[in-house]
C-alpha cells in the first residue's frame, strides 16, 4: 500500500474520531444525557408511589402490573446483525481459548 493512501485511511479515521468525539461532547454539554436518565427516574418514581399505594390498600400486588411494557423492536436487520454478533463471539472466544491452551502448554514444558 503507497503511502498516499495510508495517509488517506489515517486522517479519514481520526476526523471520524473527531466529528464522534465532538459530537458526544455537545450532547453531554446540553443535557441529554441528563435529561433522558431522569425521565427514566421519574417514570419510576410513579410507578413506586402506584406500588405503595396498592400495599396500603391491600391489594393483591403482580410485580409485571408495575414494569414498563416495552415494544418489540426487533426486525430482519437487527436480527441479523445480532446473528453475526453471535458467531463472532463463537469465533474470537474459541481462537482466544485455543492461543491460551497453546500458551499454556508453552509455558508446562519450560
Amino acid at each position: 500500500m503507497d503511502k498516499k493512501r495510508l495517509k488517506s485511511i489515517v486522517k479519514y479515521i481520526f476526523i471520524s474520531l473527531f466529528v464522534t468525539f465532538v459530537a458526544l461532547y455537545f450532547s453531554v454539554g446540553a443535557g441529554y444525557f441528563e435529561y433522558s436518565n431522569g425521565k427514566k427516574a421519574a417514570l419510576t418514581e410513579a410507578q413506586i408511589a402506584e406500588f405503595e399505594k396498592d400495599i396500603a390498600d391491600g391489594k393483591e400486588i403482580d410485580v409485571k402490573k408495575y414494569l414498563e411494557e416495552k415494544g418489540n423492536y426487533q426486525n430482519n436487520v437487527s436480527k441479523f446483525g445480532l446473528a453475526i454478533s453471535d458467531a463472532t463471539y463463537k469465533v474470537v472466544n474459541k481462537g482466544i481459548g485455543i492461543g491460551f491452551k497453546a500458551l499454556e502448554k508453552l509455558t508446562a514444558s519450560s
